[in-house]
């Protein structure tokens, strides 16, 4: 998930960083977002601060990133309150286990203006959610020394350990799974078992020739004779990956969207994409075992990295793809090759992709015969607009807008 990427996560900050530190921290924000109301000014300011601090994330900067992420986190969600230095706190508690050992560590260096002492309760839990030991603890956090504490949780077999919840005296809660947090209760199909024929929400590796795809897919419930769905395929951005699209981008707006409108979504991992293009008829291919697909309505979306991969798809695979959108990221700039209809949304504010530098591309290549529809967000940055906007994008790309 857009947090989550990155092998370089490995050894930032005062306990190792991992992928799904981020991960974690990136889907608190989210939820925090999604919770506000926020006026045009405030939004603007929130999108500002969470491109600033994806820079720092792009740039290696992961504990930085890290930091300003909960920071804003917390202001979304406890403004102006005295709780939100512990809150700042709590987030920046990081969890390792090795063997029945605990070890509780900083992700980070909160800023604190004063040691915050939390009230806390570590529990494990198996599989089920059957728990199998508790301790009762008292945290000391400040912004010179962090955390550095260790718990024996004196279990006999601490294999069986899935799940290790921390709670403070607040009701704050964070889980996290020693085996990974990604995709979690999401049925995960390898082998034959990716072409299973199975509606719902699943993680799918597809053996397409000599490519490995990870994808996450989203097949609706069908009835006994099926008509032929549309397929939307959803490209991440940078730093992200197959879960993207199907957790985060406005908490899985593209599946809400799925289940709504009755079409099969799929999130491939945009890097093997990128790297293999060519495998894009194969994949359309593959689906079409799992669900009855309509190869009259493909459709691809893709953010920043995934809208020049989109393009890639374009220049190699046009005749496979009904509509496209490439959100700040990728314009396609020859008319060598007839397109479908494809729109370019940008951010005017984007300082990542530089929206002024796309727009200014996107208007070349209007100018000089490339049908495409340009659409300029204003006040609009990087990464937000995806889900706040995925609604719109799916129904332009069905041709339902008009547009």
């Amino acid at each position: 998930m857009l947090a989550a990427l990155c092998a370089a996560l490995l050894g930032a900050g005062l306990v190792p960083l991992q992928r799904d530190d981020l991960a974690r921290s990136f889907l608190r924000f989210e939820a925090a977002y999604a919770a506000q109301t926020p006026g045009a000014t405030d939004r603007v300011a929130i999108e500002r601060a969470f491109d600033a601090l994806s820079m720092q994330f792009l740039a290696g900067n992961f504990a930085d990133a890290l930091s300003q992420l909960d920071a804003l986190t917390a202001r979304l969600a406890e403004p102006k309150t005295a709780t939100t230095a512990q809150r700042m706190a709590f987030d920046a508690i990081g969890l390792r286990v090795r063997e029945d050992v605990v070890t509780l560590g900083s992700l980070y260096l909160p800023e604190l203006d004063e040691p915050i002492e939390l009230a806390a309760t570590l529990i494990a839990l198996d599989a089920s959610g059957k728990e199998l030991a508790r301790k009762s603890l008292t945290v000391e956090v400040d912004d010179l020394d962090g955390v550095e504490l260790e718990v024996d949780l004196g279990l006999d077999d601490p294999t069986r350990i899935d799940t290790l919840r921390i709670t403070d005296a607040a009701g704050r809660s964070r889980d996290v799974h020693p085996n990974g947090e990604e995709g979690r209760g999401v049925r995960r199909l390898v082998g034959e078992e990716a072409l299973a024929k199975l509606a719902g929400d699943t993680h799918r590796t597809f053996e397409l020739g000599d490519v490995s795809l990870a994808a996450r897919v989203f097949v609706p419930q069908v009835g006994d004779s099926p008509k032929p769905l549309p397929l939307v395929i959803a490209l991440h951005g940078a730093g992200g990956d197959e879960h993207m699209f199907f957790e985060a981008y406005g908490q899985g707006a593209l599946v809400r969207q799925a289940r709504e409108r009755g079409f099969v979504a799929v999130a491939p991992l945009t890097y093997t994409v990128l790297a293999r293009p060519d495998v894009l008829p194969q994949l359309i291919t593959a689906l079409g075992q799992i669900a009855p697909i309509d190869r009259s309505r493909v459709y691809v979306v893709g953010h920043s990295l995934g809208g020049i991969t989109t393009i890639e798809l374009l220049k190699r695979s046009a005749d496979h793809i009904a509509a496209a959108c490439c959100i700040a990221g990728g314009t396609p700039t020859t008319t060598a090759t007839k397109l479908p209809r494809t729109l370019v949304l940008v951010g005017a504010n984007d300082p990542l992709m530089r929206g002024d530098t796309i727009e200014r591309s996107a208007r070349s290549a209007i100018d000089s015969g490339v049908a495409l529809t340009l659409r300029v967000e204003q006040d609009r940055g990087h990464t937000l607009m995806v889900g706040d906007l995925m609604g719109e994008v799916v129904e332009w790309l069905m041709g339902e807008s008009g547009g």
